[in-house]
């Protein structure tokens, strides 16, 4: 089970849980994708917002505060890839209602037990403000991604990550971040790779590594994925002849030049996840 999660909006956690998805269920792997955040950007995203699909977040709502079963609110999205979607129902009056009823941070983890056997990946996009939901991800999940960007902000929120870091490892001590990844920044960010490495290694030791693979600023190809409702290795996938393309010949069917470099990126982003896990587990 991962978590993408930093107390910091607009830095790519659904982005990035959204590509991993697509990319784990496009190669056979069964994915559930649990989202916290009430904005439901994933419905966006996927495409599902614009079919009607969901429940606006009663499913989660009930699981973590009556006990009702937690179970997909949209099947098969993508071949392999289901979504408990969230909404405004499961917003501040879903973290009132934890606070309220003094519900247990392992709620979230205990309600995705009978669930669990159904896929090899559980990912969950985690809310930026609430820390009340944000510990329950935490407290569920085995590992943890950080998207962010090399700006005073993203340090910010990675510091309040921490902080519910080491509060869910008081119950949950096997949670581990696997990497930090630069979202949203000149595809050659190695300046800004090197001062997010330096800012970690002062503020949170030897935590986890920066992931190498960055995923680039590529404002068109981003809001043209979002408005189709497709990922990035989809929206690339439309293109008729890709080396064209990269050469600037040609932007076959309306997407844009910048769309099969994106989907590279998040390619490289997924292997190397997919390596951290395997590192991780094998040392278990």
């Amino acid at each position: 089970m991962v978590a993408f999660a930093i107390g910091k909006g607009g830095v790519g956690k659904t982005s990035v849980s959204c590509n991993f998805g697509v990319i784990l269920a496009a190669n056979g792997l069964r994915v559930l994708l649990v989202v916290l955040d009430p904005q439901d950007n994933a419905g966006e995203n996927l495409g599902y917002t614009s079919t009607g699909q969901g429940d606006q977040g009663e499913t989660l709502f009930n699981a973590l505060v009556t006990g009702q079963p937690l179970r997909p609110t949209i099947h098969q999205v993508r071949e392999n890839l289901d979504v408990i979607n969230s909404g405004p129902v499961a917003g501040e009056d879903l973290a009132f209602a934890l606070r309220l009823n003094d519900i247990a941070d392992s709620r979230l983890a205990e309600a995705l037990t009978d669930v669990a056997d159904d896929y090899d990946f559980i990912l969950l996009d985690c809310p930026p403000f609430s820390t009340t939901i944000q510990r329950q991800a935490l407290t569920a999940a085995q590992y943890v991604v950080v998207p962010c960007q090399a700006d005073s902000s993203s340090f910010k929120g990675i510091a309040l990550l921490a902080e519910e870091y080491k509060l869910a490892r008081e119950l949950n001590p096997h949670l581990t971040i696997l990497g930090f990844t630069l979202f949203d920044v000149d595809a050659n960010a190695s300046k800004m790779r090197a001062r997010v490495r330096t800012f970690l290694q002062d503020e949170l030791g030897d935590v986890a590594p920066v992931f190498e693979a960055v995923i680039r600023h590529a404002g068109a190809a981003a809001l043209d994925s979002r408005a189709r409702g497709l990922s990035a290795t989809e929206l690339a996938g439309m293109v008729q002849d890709g080396l064209k393309v990269l050469r600037g010949e040609v932007e076959a069917n309306g997407v844009p030049r910048s769309a099969q470099n994106l989907a590279g990126d998040y390619m490289s982003l997924s292997r190397e996840i997919l390596g951290a896990i395997q590192l991780q587990e094998a040392r278990a």
